[in-house]
């Protein structure tokens, strides 16, 4: 299988240690350095890179990490009309969000969000229980549960003794997020 993975992200690893050919796609740009700050117009340009890559080297099927590899096209039918590029190239986009996905798209307004979350070629992998059946609920299409590192029902769900327990380090916030920034 042929696999665009998005410049950002374990995937491509992962997906060469399963034998599938990859195709690098391009991820957004914005001058943090943060693909998940992107604006409109960096997504724009960044689906038409996207677009530009798959016209000589099609794929099976797109993956990225929190939404990155979320761009825009212009819609055939006008200039002023917006498409995901994933569906502009008759692709599937995969992606699998570590965070909430309304933390994870930080240059883009709620209404364009809300309007990609509809498509049905985007399958939203979110490890949250909650979130994936608050979206569900929303109605949201092809919303998947992924729960990270461990299957719940193989997971050991014995109660700890804290006691026992002494942490060395806590980690807070995400690295898609800005959570405790200043003026935050």
């Amino acid at each position: 299988m042929k696999i665009g993975v998005f410049a950002h992200g374990w995937w491509k690893p992962a997906c060469e240690a399963l034998g599938h050919e990859i195709v690098d796609l391009p991820a957004p740009q914005h001058p943090s350095g943060n693909v998940h700050a992107a604006d409109l117009a960096g997504r724009i340009a960044n689906g038409a890179q996207i677009a530009g890559k798959l016209a000589v080297q099609p794929v099976d099927l797109m993956l990225d990490n929190s939404g990155c590899g979320l761009g825009f096209v212009n819609d055939r039918r006008g200039e002023d009309r917006l498409k995901p590029a994933h569906e502009a190239t008759d692709n599937f986009l995969f992606s699998h969000f570590i965070d909430p996905i309304v933390t994870v798209f930080q240059g883009l307004g709620w209404a364009e969000i809300w309007q990609c979350l509809q498509s049905r070629s985007w399958v939203k992998c979110v490890w949250d229980r909650a979130q994936a059946i608050e979206l569900h609920n929303f109605g949201v299409p092809n919303v998947v549960h992924l729960p990270m590192a461990a299957v719940n029902r193989r997971y050991n769900t014995d109660p700890i003794d804290p006691t026992s327990q002494k942490p060395i380090v806590s980690f807070v916030g995400g690295q898609n997020t800005k959570y405790f920034s200043a003026n935050a």
